[in-house]
Order: structure tokens, then C-alpha cells, then sequence
């Protein structure tokens, strides 16, 4: 859950409508600690299934699995668009955007792993009121933020930078529109 801290600031920005710069800079480090944890959390996983469990395989593709791949896909996504934002000012959309959703395909990965909704070898409960209760949490917490991004996306001050296709930014806008497309097929 280390990307709440940044679905919070991100919040805050929407709320008081604070610049891009100002934002980026202040959520990269917690961005990259979190995604950092993730990352060594996932090899952890990955070394542990194949030496220890002896299943042969680093990765199954298991849902609980692929819980944790979705979150670190578009954190990967979210750091680069703060770099840009930070150095540019463009993305002002994206890294709010990368920063809602990492953290609601977090709370969406704990409700598979914690409600027993799925069938997994690393299902950790069977509870139906603990899988109601996150699915209500992801719901609420999606349904406000999402709504406040449609709402205060529109009556933003800062202004669209233009960049170049053939061009850093122009890549990192590639690469993130792949790393969502291999989230959406992830899913």
C-alpha cells in the first residue's frame, strides 16, 4: 500500500489545484520507493515459487500473481511520467491519472488476494465479508477520485506543453501507453 501516498497528494493537488512541478517533485521519491519495494517483493515472490515451493517456474501467471504485476506496470508508468513532469511540465493528466489508478489496482489486488473471489494457490482467505467490505472500499475510493479527476481535469489552469513525437517525451508517452496495455491484457 506504499502508493498511498501518492493517491493522496494526488488528491490534495486536485482539491487545491497545485502545479505540475511542484506535485511531481514532491511524489518521485515516494513513487520510487514504492515501486522499489514492489519490485523486490515480486522477485522475492518469483525466487521463492522456484527454489523453495520447487514448482518449476519463476512465473504462473495466477491471479494473485498477476495482482501484484498490474500495480508495478503502472508504477513503472507513473514514474516516468513524473520525470517528464518535473523536468517539462508536460503530462500534467498522466501522472495524476498513473497515480489513481496504481493505487486503486492496489486496493483492487488486495481484495483478490483477501476475499477468497478467485480460485488461487495463494488465496489467502475465504471471508465473503472481508471480500464485500474491500470491494466497497475500492468502489468508494475509485468512484470519488475518479470523479474528482473528470470534475477538476477540465478547470485546470496549467496549460498543455507540446513536445515532439520523435522525442523523449514522446517515447515515455509510448512506453506508457504500452505498460497500460499490458495492464489491460494483464487484467
Amino acid at each position: 500500500m506504499g502508493f498511498a501516498v501518492n493517491f493522496a497528494i494526488s488528491l490534495s493537488a486536485l482539491i487545491h489545484h497545485q502545479p505540475v512541478q511542484q506535485i511531481a517533485y514532491k511524489m518521485r521519491s515516494w513513487v520510487l520507493l514504492s515501486w522499489l519495494f514492489l519490485t523486490i517483493g515480486i522477485v522475492l515472490g518469483a525466487w521463492w515459487a522456484y527454489y523453495e515451493l520447487g514448482w518449476g517456474g519463476w512465473w504462473f501467471w495466477d491471479p494473485v500473481e498477476n495482482a501484484s504485476l498490474m500495480p508495478w506496470l503502472l508504477g513503472l508508468a507513473l514514474l516516468h511520467s513524473l520525470v517528464i513532469a518535473e523536468k517539462q511540465g508536460s503530462f500534467p493528466y498522466w501522472k495524476t491519472l498513473f497515480s489513481l489508478l496504481t493505487f486503486a489496482f492496489s486496493v483492487l489486488g488486495t481484495f483478490i488476494v483477501r476475499s477468497g473471489a478467485l480460485t488461487s494457490v495463494h488465496a489467502f482467505a475465504v471471508d465473503n465479508t472481508r471480500g464485500y467490505a474491500l470491494l466497497l472500499i475500492f468502489f468508494l475510493l475509485t468512484l470519488f477520485a475518479f470523479g474528482l479527476f473528470a470534475l477538476r481535469s477540465n478547470n485546470t489552469q496549467e496549460s498543455a506543453v507540446k513536445f515532439q513525437l520523435i522525442s523523449k517525451a514522446g517515447g515515455i508517452l509510448l512506453l506508457n501507453i504500452l505498460l497500460t496495455v499490458a495492464t489491460v491484457s494483464t487484467f
